[in-house]
């Protein structure tokens, strides 16, 4: 969450390498989760969709349902930055439909946010599509007090105003470095210091 890439993948490939080894299908799932976003937001894009691939279909056969909702929604994100928007799209609705059946909130906010993301990079954006699932996400993740994504929310949300002439982009870029700095999450700090620049 912090943006330590290098060292959060060398700990999770230990456990992804554990799990495979004894066999802990269970375990493995809600890693390569995790393995999967820090995969994304590395760069490593393909590593990504292939791990979350893997898990999606396990998750899917052992019927772990609240786990495949994760799984299901983290594969949508690999496939958006993969370029494969339609897929993103596809994925996206079923792991809300699946977060919303198993009550887990916190995923909501997740698939909003990457909902959002998915509706301002297609060929037709829809830019007040995405800004209202933007501040969907940015609704639960402030009630649920889901600090680390309530400020990537509000990063994504000052982006997509800057593109759609929204005054209130500042607005959620100044909460963004605030939620940022208050984490220390450096990583995040840097994106947010990138758009400022965008913004003036």
């Amino acid at each position: 969450m912090r943006g330590d890439f290098p060292t959060a993948i060398s700990w999770l490939n230990r456990s992804i390498e554990i799990c495979r080894r004894s066999n802990f299908a269970p375990l493995f799932l809600l890693v390569a989760c995790d393995l999967g976003q820090a995969f994304m937001l590395s760069g490593q894009v393909s590593e990504a969709v292939a791990l979350l691939e893997e898990a999606t279909a396990q998750s899917a056969a052992l019927r772990l349902m609240p786990t495949h909702a994760w799984n299901v929604t983290m594969l949508a994100e690999s496939y958006l930055l993969a370029g494969r928007g339609d897929d993103a799209a596809r994925e996206v609705e079923r792991g809300l439909g699946m977060a919303r059946a198993n009550k887990q909130r916190w995923l909501e906010a997740e698939g909003y946010r990457i909902k959002s993301e998915v509706r301002a990079r297609a060929d037709a954006a829809d830019l007040a599509g995405a800004l209202a699932d933007g501040e969907r996400a940015v609704s639960i993740a402030g009630e649920m007090g889901l600090r680390p994504l309530l400020g990537r929310c509000h990063l994504a949300l000052a982006r997509l105003g800057r593109r759609a002439g929204d005054r209130g982009a500042w607005q959620h870029l100044e909460r963004a470095t605030t939620l940022f700095g208050e984490m220390d999450m450096r990583f995040w700090m840097e994106q947010v210091q990138a758009t400022m620049r965008r913004l003036t």
